[in-house]
């Protein structure tokens, strides 16, 4: 009897999968056993046949950023026919609440597979006329819309990336001087200096976590941000998560830039509540003077901002709601600690924004938000793990900073055998990987191998300390990683070699060993610890 696909759990769906399918040599079905073995194989790391069981009851799941292995059971799913089509693999992923496929996964775990439900989205994006104008208006863009959606269409029978906005939107700076009417004359000296800064962002895919709808999965990370805020029935409010030094500033002024140039907005209020920034030639630290320290004042900027007195919470949201009717604007709420589903400016935010108002907030932690729905979407910034986009990363650093710093232009040429240590060394976190490689430029890479710590305690506080804390509320196993931690980094800084069987035998030691594949996991999730050589098994 089939079962009712739209109803089945995540367990339940992957093991309908599983037992749909084949191996082709026995002919026989694709039991746990060789489907754990199948998985080992690919992810380099022990899966058992209890863990394939455990997911497919619904007793443990597969953490939601562990997209390696989410990719990997896909994978074989597909090579076995137990998946044989892109949306059966998004269903899946859908059911257990992830993330549906982007372009680059889903090509690499099957390349034949296509995604022709943009064209829905296009035909959806021309019709919305129809809300706010009459039906001769709403028949008449989508008239004009049919070139574009008879090209994507062509575009996507040839296999071929389909992008609704340029590639460069927004790069070009906002000259703030002559744009007064439209910037705010009250942003801070940061935040206005994103906005003014040129050749600001490179856009790196794979850094890009962000939530597809159904129709949208045919569009690049970025394309889709751009269409969920542009589109009048989109979320209103877009939070970018992501560890200091990840880029959620700059990614965030480079969207409000594109969305000027699209004539989508109107006017830009708000501010960042940073109050320190690195640079990434020199390390300095350099001191800020923050926007705003709370939401009162944050209230407060945005009325002074509006010509308004300043007021009570309640008094300020209902009258900055007011000022805003009939004005295409945006509202930067920059560098917040955390975002919790219930805070009090998601609360507040939602009653300000509307068809023609959006919002986007960078945080460092989002906790309790979904990651799309009606209201918001939510992304997260990802480190750096590709050699090819780790590398485009670094030249384009070359490339802006060579006239501040000519010795950069000597790395250009041998920069490739370098690039898999400096994600090592900085975690992936491009602005470590920055500072990395202008000190290479500066000394050499020999002197900086030689260096137990390449970062200034100063550095890695901004950096690190969120991380750390939040080890602390990861119950037992959070405590035994952050005593792991410090036992590798002492055991380091002697220049000894840490292997897995002396971590194991420290565990055994300390009578905690049934914490420590808990323990690892969250330290190499968080890019605390990395292990250089799988045959060595060296970690640091």
């Amino acid at each position: 009897m089939q079962p009712n696909i739209e109803k089945l759990s995540f367990g339940e769906l992957l093991r309908y999968h599983r037992e749909k399918s084949v191996d082709r040599h026995s002919g026989t079905r694709l039991s746990q056993d060789h489907f754990a073995s199948k998985l080992t194989q690919k992810l380099g790391f022990i899966v058992t046949r209890n863990r394939i069981s455990n997911w497919e009851t619904d007793k443990t799941r597969i953490p939601v950023d562990d997209r390696e292995i989410l990719i990997a059971v896909l994978t074989v799913l597909s090579d076995y026919g137990g998946i044989t089509e892109l949306e059966e693999a998004n269903r899946l992923l859908e059911a257990g609440g992830y993330r549906t496929l982007n372009d680059e996964e889903a090509l690499k775990i099957n390349p034949k597979w296509k995604n022709n439900r943009l064209v829905g989205l296009l035909i959806e994006s021309a019709t919305v006329a129809s809300d706010s104008s009459s039906l001769d208006n709403s028949r008449n863009e989508i008239q004009s819309s049919r070139p574009l959606i008879e090209n994507t269409t062509n575009q996507l029978k040839d296999g071929l990336q389909v992008e609704l906005y340029s590639n460069d939107c927004g790069d070009a700076p906002i000259n703030l001087a002559q744009q007064r009417l439209l910037v705010s004359t009250s942003f801070g000296s940061y935040f206005a200096g994103l906005l003014e800064k040129p050749n600001l962002y490179i856009d790196l895919e794979s850094q890009i976590d962000c939530p597809s709808s159904k129709r949208q999965t045919g569009l690049s990370p970025l394309q889709r941000i751009f269409w969920l805020l542009e589109y009048p029935k989109g979320p209103r409010t877009l939070i970018i998560g992501g560890e200091g030094g990840m880029g959620k500033s700059t990614l965030s002024a480079k969207i409000i830039r594109c969305l000027y140039q699209e004539q989508a907005i109107d006017l830009i209020l708000g501010d960042s509540a940073k109050s320190e920034h690195v640079d990434p030639i020199t390390k300095e630290i350099v001191q800020l003077p923050p926007g705003y320290y709370d939401v009162e004042t944050f209230y407060n900027r945005i009325c002074d901002q509006l010509g308004l007195p300043s007021l009570s919470k309640r008094q300020a949201v209902n009258a900055i709601k007011d000022r805003l009717v009939g004005r295409r604007a945006v509202i930067v709420v920059d560098n917040l600690e955390i975002v919790k589903g219930g805070d009090e400016i998601l609360d507040s935010l939602k009653i300000i924004t509307s068809r023609d108002v959006r919002a986007i907030i960078t945080t460092r932690k989002v906790s309790g938000v979904k990651n799309l729905d009606n209201d918001r979407f939510v992304v997260q910034l990802q480190p750096l793990t590709d050699l090819r986009i780790a590398e485009r990363f670094l030249l384009w650093h070359i490339e802006q900073y060579e006239y501040q710093h000519p010795a950069l232009r000597e790395l250009r040429k041998n920069i490739k055998p370098y690039i898999k240590w400096m994600i090592d060394r900085a975690g992936g976190i491009p602005l470590l990987m920055q500072l990395v490689l202008s000190d290479a430029a500066r000394y050499s890479w020999d002197y900086l191998g030689m260096l137990p710590s390449l970062f200034g305690e100063a550095l890695l506080n901004f950096l690190y300390q969120a991380r750390w804390d939040d080890l602390g509320s990861q119950n037992q196993e959070g405590e035994v990683a952050k005593q792991l931690l410090k036992w590798i980094a002492q055991e380091q800084y002697r220049g000894q070699l840490i292997t897995s069987k002396q971590i194991l035998d420290w565990a055994k030691n300390y009578n905690i060993e049934r914490h420590l594949s808990g323990a690892l996991s969250l330290l190499f999730e968080r890019f605390m610890i990395i292990n250089r050589d799988p045959v060595t098994t060296p970690h640091a």
